[in-house]
């Protein structure tokens, strides 16, 4: 027999685990449901990440800058897997406190993948075996991943999504990046305070498309001194691998 529950959330990313902790608030019987981790795309794999490696590129920005009014800093070097290791732990102790706050609200957390068998029924798989929930209420809050252009499957060697260029072990040489809106810009620019030579490709006329182009300016202007080279009206067709890299 199914197991009823008055709300179900599927999804524990910043929409879902934010409604399950609200709904344990006001009384209701939840069940959290999350595929990997709890905390979703945000907390895991893109804005937390990204920013924890900003603050870091924009330090050693600023140390690089020092030495131009004679603070100098000679023996200076970057051990980028010991950051991606100390973004790690800021990432874990972030999740951990969704996971103290589910609980801390009686919000049951279940691991595993939610399937529909019928408008009120979800069965969800984990590593325990099947279980069939009836619910009054259901929450899809599932989130979102990068888009894989056909012509740039993701291998992760030569062809990144965003997930796996925050999780870099080295700081690359050479980094082209397809796509000038938010997201590719912090990944671009952070990658050039780190002493990456980076090339955006963006198809609309302007960077940051939908963004007023007085604002706009100022951002080109500060790529502009970080070395970036940015392809406007321009289109990435396809590539082909040459001696370990991508020719694009």
């Amino acid at each position: 027999m199914p197991r009823r529950v008055e709300v179900l959330v599927i999804g524990a990313g910043s929409g879902g685990y934010v409604a399950a902790i609200r709904l344990g608030q006001l009384g209701k019987q939840v069940v959290l449901v999350e595929k990997e981790r709890l905390g979703g795309e945000c907390l895991n794999h893109a804005c937390i990440p990204s920013k924890a490696l900003i603050s870091v590129a924009r330090l050693i920005d600023h140390l690089n800058r020092a030495q131009e009014i004679g603070v100098k800093t000679d023996g200076l070097r970057l051990d980028f897997r010991q950051v991606q290791s100390w973004k790690k732990r800021i990432v874990d102790r972030l999740s951990s406190g969704v996971e103290f706050l589910c609980k801390k609200n009686n919000v049951e957390v279940i691991y595993g993948e939610a399937v529909f068998r019928s408008p009120k029924e979800v069965e969800v798989s984990s590593k325990s075996g099947s279980e069939i929930f009836s619910a009054d209420k259901i929450v899809i809050a599932v989130g979102s991943k990068p888009i894989e252009l056909p012509s740039f499957r993701f291998d992760r060697q030569l062809v990144l999504s965003s997930k796996e260029a925050l999780e870099l072990e080295e700081v690359p040489g050479r980094l082209l990046v397809i796509g000038g809106g938010v997201v590719g810009l912090e990944i671009g620019s952070m990658y050039a305070m780190l002493g990456s030579r980076v090339t955006i490709v963006e198809m609309t006329d302007q960077i940051l498309p939908g963004i007023d182009s007085d604002l706009v300016q100022v951002v080109q202007r500060r790529l502009s001194k970080m070395g970036v080279t940015v392809h406007v009206k321009s289109s990435a067709i396809g590539f082909r691998s040459v001696n370990g890299a991508a020719r694009v």
